[in-house]
């Protein structure tokens, strides 16, 4: 596997004006300029299987042979397969340390957990995790996973970051974050095992309000959550949550682009923004009604 730095900046290429065509050209659907870049990067990634190399950047290159309809499982496979070819592309948890915004994101928990009161004190006006994402209901059907909302897959919720400020600076510190939310676990309640969609993203929990015996498996491996804490993981891989104490368990929650070298951060971007945005997964299963329904409920003066 290539000797990756554990977490690539998500920097431009060092002439800003080749990044930009890039992504216009991709906005565009024409992908002649990313591919005279992108050889080499998948050259580095597959040393031992240069073949390899080839066949995924043909595979790229005759993408207009994909329908359109199909680009979101075309490129799920294809970022997972050269993700997984990098150093971390088995890393189930992220060292912490390696992302140099986590500890500027700490520093907000006071701030943050102030501003969760005004939600932990009306739990049964949230709606489930299910009933914000349809398609949930195969992992969760009770009232014990409850959420509240900020962005939901690059779908910005601004009626409810302004309601929250202090939430929204935080946030705002995390580069290219994409989805973000308050969640909560009931007591008692457990979540399946299951995986995410893409690999593209890292999912980031701080902790909120915490209880002893609650904990999260991410690929056999097990941590805690902390108050004030953060966890970084990579959440396609078997991952199941649980809370079995008597208290809530509060995180908030985060996805964000998985930082890669260029040009790949440049696709990767495009592939989380537009493809996977405009597709069927989410466009069909995105309930944003639910979070207007209780806000003047939650928030009436």
């Amino acid at each position: 596997m290539t000797n990756f730095n554990a977490v690539e900046e998500n920097s431009a290429h060092p002439h800003k004006d080749i990044t930009e065509h890039i992504r216009s050209s991709l906005d565009n659907n024409d992908f002649s300029p990313l591919l005279e870049y992108l050889p080499p990067v998948l050259q580095q990634l597959y040393d031992t299987n240069p073949a390899q190399a080839a066949h995924i950047t043909t595979a790229l290159a005759n993408i207009e042979q994909v329908p359109k309809s199909q680009w979101y499982i075309f490129f799920t496979l294809f970022m997972s397969e050269v993700i997984s070819q990098s150093e971390t592309g088995e890393t189930a948890f992220f060292d912490t340390a390696d992302f140099p915004w986590v500890e500027q994101v700490e520093q907000c928990y006071n701030d943050v957990y102030q501003e969760f009161g005004q939600v932990s004190s009306n739990i049964e006006l949230l709606p489930a995790f299910q009933e914000f994402h349809d398609i949930q209901h195969k992992l969760t059907d009770d009232e014990k996973w409850k959420v509240f909302a900020f962005q939901a897959y690059g779908e910005m919720l601004d009626e409810n970051l302004a309601l929250f400020p202090q939430t929204a600076t935080l946030l705002n510190l995390i580069p290219q974050w994409t989805t973000g939310m308050f969640s909560i676990l009931m007591p008692g309640k457990q979540i399946q095992p299951h995986e995410g969609p893409y690999k593209g993203v890292l999912r980031y929990h701080l902790g909120l309000t915490i209880p002893s015996d609650c904990g999260i498996s991410v690929k056999g491996q097990q941590r805690h959550w902390q108050d004030g804490k953060s966890l970084i993981f990579d959440d396609t891989f078997e991952h199941f949550a649980w809370n079995n104490s008597s208290d809530l368990r509060a995180v908030l929650f985060v996805d964000f682009i998985r930082p890669l070298p260029f040009p790949l951060n440049i696709l990767n971007e495009w592939v989380v923004l537009s493809v996977f945005r405009r597709s069927d997964f989410i466009q069909k299963n995105i309930d944003k009604s639910s979070f207007n329904a209780i806000k003047s409920a939650l928030f009436s003066s």
